[in-house]
């Protein structure tokens, strides 16, 4: 599982019943209205959001989420719903900019993005103040609240990292292989204007390693 290196961060990820909804905000705090729905934020208890109990959409509408990057770079996560679902959440948040909407799974509100904008087309994206694991947790929640399910363990397995390593050996000594071969046919067919293609090349290797490294990304 790429991103996730605990047994124990799994398994309460995968044994989440993980039911999915997305609700209107009416406020936080208790609300006066006895039809209001009053659920905590997941990762902060103490507050509580008023919530309309009719969903715009729920995790049935889901088709897809995944964690992804906003255009200033920032970690975020994408969603997409089916046709259905693509034109109830249009409409709502046609008619709400600017207000919060909750995303609700199993009693607990994940997030409360605000309505940048009118959202059409089934797709979107939630931003916030993420980390890169935090996007990959939310989009894995997400996800799996499309298919609301009861998991029993039967049985629990921990497997060795020795083919994993098999098959990084084996990837490595082909790159650098392949790369020894680019670079001597570059210079063996351009010359000098060849040396500085490799050279070209290395840097943007080097730079895009460093990249990947910087955000955390997982290579597959």
């Amino acid at each position: 599982v790429p991103g996730i290196d605990s047994a124990e961060t799994l398994k309460s990820l995968i044994g989440t019943t993980a039911r999915l909804s997305f609700n209107p905000v009416l406020g936080t705090g208790k609300g006066t209205s006895p039809d209001a729905l009053n659920l905590p934020a997941a990762d902060q208890p103490d507050l509580t959001y008023n919530l309309d109990p009719r969903a715009v959409v729920t995790g049935e509408d889901l088709t897809d989420s995944q964690p992804s990057f906003d255009r200033n770079g920032r970690p975020a996560v994408t969603f997409r719903f089916d046709s259905s679902g693509a034109r109830a959440f249009g409409d709502f948040t046609a008619a709400h900019i600017g207000e919060p909407f909750a995303i609700v799974l199993d009693g607990k509100v994940l997030s409360a993005p605000v309505i940048q904008s009118h959202i059409p087309g089934g797709s979107g994206i939630i931003t916030g103040n993420f980390s890169v694991e935090q996007t990959t947790e939310l989009s894995t929640l997400l996800r799996a609240g499309a298919l609301p399910a009861e998991l029993h363990f039967l049985e629990e397995r921990t497997i060795g990292p020795e083919l994993g390593q098999d098959s990084i050996t084996a990837g490595a000594r082909a790159a650098v292989v392949g790369l020894v071969a680019v670079c001597v046919l570059m210079v063996l067919s351009y010359g000098g204007l060849g040396l500085v293609a490799t050279f070209a090349l290395g840097m943007n290797m080097a730079m895009l390693i460093g990249l990947l490294s910087a955000i955390g990304a997982t290579l597959t």
